[in-house]
């Protein structure tokens, strides 16, 4: 009991200061102390932490559980460097890094070190009895009795939890079970923070990319609603990206005279590899026209239906239609449903008159109409 009648089991803190959703004193879950602490963490990482924060609540959340005076969390950096910080267990104490061990994962004077080559949870109960290894600078904390579980990520090391004691310990069977099950849902959290900021960097950059081309991209998902907008589609139509996003695509951009075969062409490049080109009236925002050449690609993660425009304002550049293709065609310079596409705007050698937009999907036909 602390001070206070206050349990141990109710005080579990992250290093922030804020609890870690231990039951309170007084609730009775019928739980033990090691499903609680596992609730807890599994609380703590829905949440979405920072990873270098995470890993400081569940060896903060392992050393309370067990009991210990001390806890320690290493990190594997670019070249196989190791770096192993080491804090007092218990309360709202924070890594304050008085205690800080820098060396390499093929090192043979680390705990932290061997437990990662072994890709097990290592368990001594007496440093100074050890000949596996010799971790003097654990020994020089004042750490007599030691555990410590390695965290990979698809197979490769990236950091470890250490519990470590003052004195001679045997850690028991489900200690040693409890202090492995938060290693394995630590790794896979981490795994997903990673990823996550692994994505949010690609996205980035995409972003940053697609904002310094001078064409039109947007991104439509399998219903045709706008997923994403370029600075340079932002500027042809007016529209800011959140004003867009989630609507379709030919609510906002196409003439209402030639919705029909945008959708058909838009449905007939979803799942097909081969990119569809037509051009037609670009809507802007304030309801004027630009005339757009495009290019459509579909594009498949999974489940997942994404296709990926790209634009080009020819606006003042498109080439005067024939008029025998009668009335309803005025608007449809070039569209071509897979095969060669027709070259589409200025300096294209031997522009071929435009042809309906369906004919090039028919077996058969595909030479220009005209005389």
């Amino acid at each position: 009991m602390k001070p206070g009648g206050q349990s141990s089991r109710e005080s579990a803190v992250c290093p922030s200061g804020s609890s870690i959703g231990v039951p309170a004193a007084g609730i009775e879950t019928g739980l033990s102390r090691y499903q609680e602490a596992l609730l807890a963490f599994g609380r703590r990482s829905t949440a979405q932490p920072a990873l270098a924060v995470l890993l400081q609540d569940a060896a903060m959340l392992v050393g309370e559980t067990l009991q210990v005076e001390w806890v320690g969390i290493a990190e594997v950096s670019e070249g196989n460097q190791l770096v192993l910080q080491v804090s007092r267990a218990g309360g709202s104490r924070q890594f304050d890094g008085q205690h800080v061990y820098r060396t390499t994962l093929d090192a043979v004077d680390s705990m932290a070190a061997f437990a990662l080559r072994s890709a097990y949870l290592v368990v001594s109960e007496n440093l100074v009895a050890e000949r596996r290894f010799e971790d003097l600078f654990l020994r020089r904390v004042g750490v007599v009795a030691a555990a410590t579980i390695p965290l990979h990520i698809n197979g490769r090391p990236f950091g470890a939890l250490g519990v470590y004691a003052s004195r001679p310990r045997k850690f028991r069977a489900e200690e040693i079970g409890f202090a492995e099950t938060i290693g394995h849902l630590l790794s896979a959290s981490s795994a997903r923070v990673k990823l996550e900021e692994e994505l949010k960097l690609e996205r980035d950059f995409r972003s940053a990319v697609l904002g310094m081309v001078r064409v039109m991209v947007l991104s439509l998902d399998a219903e045709g609603r706008v997923t994403y907008m370029n600075p340079e589609c932002e500027k042809a139509t007016g529209y800011k990206l959140e004003e867009v996003r989630g609507r379709s695509f030919w609510s906002l951009f196409v003439a209402p005279e030639e919705d029909e075969w945008v959708r058909r062409v838009f449905r007939s490049s979803v799942g097909n590899a081969v990119p569809s080109e037509f051009a037609g009236s670009l809507m802007a925002k304030d309801g004027s026209r630009r005339q757009a050449a495009w290019s459509m690609k579909s594009m498949a993660s999974g489940q997942i239906q994404t296709l990926i425009l790209v634009g080009a304002d020819e606006t003042g550049n498109a080439p005067k239609l024939p008029t025998h293709l009668g009335s309803g065609f005025a608007s449809r310079p070039v569209t071509v449903l897979g095969g060669e596409p027709s070259p589409v705007g200025p300096g294209a050698a031997g522009l071929r008159e435009p042809v309906h937009p369906l004919q090039r999907s028919r077996p058969g036909v595909g030479t220009p109409l005209g005389p």
